[in-house]
């Protein structure tokens, strides 16, 4: 099982002592708060309530170890995270045997525009977890989508079981609906697949210029399609309007969006943003 490090400043390694002490001014008096820290190296990770149940991300991915091996699930792990000194952690867990992928049952398939049988869809579940209160214990799941080098997560497809830090992980309710619904997923993007494919790009096409993308993700759409996409200019050299070949499905555009959204946006955030504008657009 290969790992994909994606950390700042940390190494992958997430499987740390957490200690907890009560904090008190230099006059003794109690602040009401505790002081969540590293046992390895005693730096501070938090400050939080004595309300505050703590989940290891250590438990929380071995939760999802064990629950995978009792079932006999076959998993990859995809990229993992330990950022902001060990408070946060993010993990993939993918399963490559359940993978769909677009036209292999013969049918008809218009996708071969952005890396044809490469583009597929793998169910994966998210853990997220943190110590400094920026996120809740998620177990998200839902499919990782090849659109070329870069992998994205997008739109309808994704669930998410939330676990706030108040509370103990009843994990044994969490792996139920984890099991029990992440085989969904699979149909849901076949359904997706089978709608787009069957659809013309252009209307979508025309909404995605309006919502989601710029002029200058346009032209680089278009550059991409090879001629599928027009781009047509007035006198000035200004962009009046964009076509696409009725040879062009809404699935292949998805993939074409989506590759721009990945590559081209380069602050991360914002390329989620647009990812999640682009799944909308073509409610996948």
């Amino acid at each position: 099982m290969a790992t994909n490090s994606l950390t700042r400043d940390d190494d992958t390694n997430f499987n740390f002592d957490i200690g907890r002490e009560r904090l008190f001014l230099k006059n003794g008096q109690d602040t009401g708060f505790d002081a969540l820290y590293r046992k390895d190296s005693g730096s501070a990770l938090s400050i939080v309530t004595p309300k505050y149940k703590l989940t290891p991300h250590a438990d929380a991915n071995s939760f999802v170890e064990k629950l995978l091996g009792n079932q006999n699930i076959a998993y990859d792990i995809g990229k993992t995270a330990v950022t902001a000194g060990g408070n946060r952690f993010f993990r993939e867990f993918r399963f490559p045997s359940m993978k769909f992928i677009p036209g292999e049952d013969g049918g008809p398939d218009n996708t071969a525009l952005d890396g044809g049988r490469l583009d597929e869809y793998v169910p994966t579940i998210i853990v997220r977890n943190s110590y400094d209160r920026s996120s809740t214990l998620d177990f998200m799941y839902g499919g990782y989508r090849m659109v070329c080098s870069n992998g994205m997560i997008t739109g309808k497809t994704i669930q998410r079981i939330q676990v706030k830090h108040i509370v103990k992980p009843d994990f044994s309710q969490i792996g139920n609906e984890l099991v029990d619904r992440l085989e969904m997923t699979i149909e849901d993007f076949k359904r997706t697949y089978d709608r787009l494919n069957s659809q013309s790009a252009n209307p979508y096409l025309e909404v995605l210029l309006m919502e989601a993308m710029t002029k200058r993700m346009a032209i680089t759409l278009a550059a991409m399609s090879s001629g599928l996409v027009q781009v047509h200019y007035d006198s000035d050299g200004s962009i009046e309007n964009v076509t696409a070949s009725k040879q062009l499905s809404a699935y292949a555009l998805l993939q074409l969006a989506t590759n721009v959204a990945t590559h081209q946006v380069r602050k991360f955030h914002r390329s989620l943003e647009v990812q999640k504008k682009i799944a909308n657009i073509f409610e996948a």
